[in-house]
């Protein structure tokens, strides 16, 4: 088969992009401008830590540490026009310990936009936030432990696309992408045994769908067609291209057979054979009622035999999720499509029934998770920042219960990472082969109980063991919170919290604990 690879006129396009849509997008945000809801916060939090480094038993220092964290959050739910974006500026003051004040920056944002009515719509996000660089090293949830194994990670994305319509025949389309992923020391720490040589990336994607319409419904149709190129700033740069049709055929009203075929290409240096290869999946969707949906598939790649599994069960107040997953990914592709166990996103399928319309049930979500000071993502596998594209093998099991008093979330979770290419094999650090082919698997819960309209508590365990499938390295982290939470006035909120972590390495000679306690309060104006 002849396989031609689409030139992309890469920083032409970038600046097109950027020039044409910034002005579309503040086009589109002013003609909705009713509809833009701003609201200023600033974040008061001291907290007290008996091992604030996060070292060896018998080495730990104590510090009281304060943060104030001025903050601003935009939304805007218009028809053409959704926007959810927020800003914090983290300063944080240690006490005790000679450790300079830091200052850090968190941001978030998602932004659809419809530009040209059933034609052009652009979808653009972007964040920077901060994460564990190794699954070995001493693991920290927050920026308050001093470490030298957390990293800066800034990502963004911006994509426009054209969207056609054949009638009822089929839809089409037409997809451009840029994807920046870039990372750093965090507050400039000089690191030399987590050292972060993640290199930074940017990726240029031209992708175009077809898929039947309304007038196929026994049998369903689609093709796709990409290609992309991601620009290191370390290493060779890499090609990747993909070309596929998929067939559907609806035996009864609730279930489906499924199968795809095509061909794939990539020029990342391996250990082996050219990731290059023909590839096809076989299955099946069954979909008895609207609240239940499983998708399972079974199939071949050019690394060998694949499945897929993806259940969904709404109740009326629960929801349980079930997949796995097989792909090759990336330290810069997880950047832009974190793994996260998303406690909203879990909720937010317990009131699908009761509140249909998404965006208030998106509301009802938030003011939940706010009011009874809730994580709003549950502790899952330490993304390590690693320069290698690996086959990542991933389950996952997560259920959400929502009551009038009590709210539950709970998650298991088994993935195994593989080494598939040969450039940046290592991070240029002391555990750099431990991240390189690992297995990660924990559990995580979460309860809430109300307590009064104004006052609810909430307790949080979770444990991870990280096994390094190379050296038999092991790390094992094991955390307890417990916590109320309080609103003061309507936009005053007050938190305190206790928590205790140990965590167990091989590679760090001795185990680590921690006990901290944590008051905060939140005013927004």
């Amino acid at each position: 088969m002849a396989i031609t690879t689409i030139k992309l006129p890469v920083s032409r396009m970038r600046r097109a992009v950027a020039g044409t849509f910034t002005v579309a997008l503040a086009c589109a945000g002013a003609s909705q401008a009713a509809e833009w809801k701003v609201v200023p916060s600033v974040n008061l939090t001291e907290t007290y830590t008996d091992n604030v480094r996060l070292t060896a038993r018998g080495t730990e220092q104590s510090d009281f540490v304060t943060q104030v964290a001025p903050g601003l959050s935009v939304t805007n739910d218009s028809p053409r026009l959704q926007v959810r974006a927020s800003y914090a500026l983290q300063a944080l003051f240690y006490k005790n310990t000679d450790v300079s004040p830091q200052f850090t920056n968190m941001v978030n944002a998602t932004i659809h936009a419809v530009l040209v009515q059933d034609m052009l719509e652009l979808d653009a996000r972007g964040s920077v936030g901060q994460q564990n660089i190794s699954a070995f090293g001493p693991i920290s949830t927050s920026n308050v432990n001093v470490t030298n194994n957390r990293s800066n990670v800034r990502s963004y994305s911006i994509s426009p696309y054209l969207v056609r319509r054949f009638d009822n025949v089929a839809t089409g389309q037409l997809r451009y992408t840029h994807e920046s992923v870039s990372t750093g020391n965090l507050n400039g720490a000089s690191n030399t045994t987590f050292g972060n040589t993640l290199g930074n990336s940017n990726t240029d994607r031209l992708a175009l769908n077809l898929d039947s319409g309304p007038k196929f419904r026994t049998l369903t149709w689609g093709a796709r067609a990409s290609t992309s190129k991601t620009q290191y700033s370390s290493t060779t740069s890499v090609d990747q291209s993909v070309y596929s049709g998929n067939l559907g055929y609806l035996l009864t009203p609730a279930f489906r057979l499924t199968a795809t075929g095509g061909y794939e290409k990539n020029t990342y240096i391996t250990f082996g054979e050219q990731p290059q290869g023909g590839f096809y999946t076989a299955g099946f969707i069954w979909t008895p009622s609207t609240r239940t949906n499983v998708t399972t598939t079974v199939g071949h790649r050019y690394f060998g035999r694949t499945y897929g599994l993806a259940i969904s069960e709404r109740l009326r107040n629960a929801a349980v999720t079930v997949s796995y997953t097989e792909d090759i990914s990336s330290s810069q592709a997880q950047a832009l499509a974190p793994q996260l166990v998303d406690t909203a996103a879990l909720l937010n399928q317990t009131f699908q029934s009761s509140i249909p319309d998404p965006v208030a049930r998106q509301r009802v979500v938030d003011a939940l998770i706010l009011q009874n000071g809730l994580s709003p993502t549950q502790f899952n596998p330490v993304n390590s920042l690693t320069n290698q594209y690996f086959l990542q093998k991933s389950f996952q099991a997560s259920i959400a219960l929502n009551g009038r008093r009590n709210t539950i979330v709970g998650t298991v979770f088994d993935t195994r990472r593989l080494p598939q290419s040969q450039q940046g094999a290592t991070l240029g650090a002391q555990v750099g082969t431990f991240d390189s082919n690992t297995r990660q698997i924990g559990t995580t819960g979460l309860w809430s109980l109300q307590l009064s309209p104004r006052t609810s508590a909430n307790a949080n365990l979770s444990y991870t063991r990280s096994t390094s499938l190379t050296t038999t390295q092991q790390n094992t982290y094991k955390t307890a919170r417990i916590g109320m939470a309080t609103a003061f006035q309507p936009k005053l909120r007050g938190t305190v919290e206790l928590r205790h972590s140990q965590q167990g390495s091989d590679f760090l000679s001795g185990d680590i604990r921690e006990n901290a306690i944590t008051a905060a309060l939140l005013m927004q104006f």
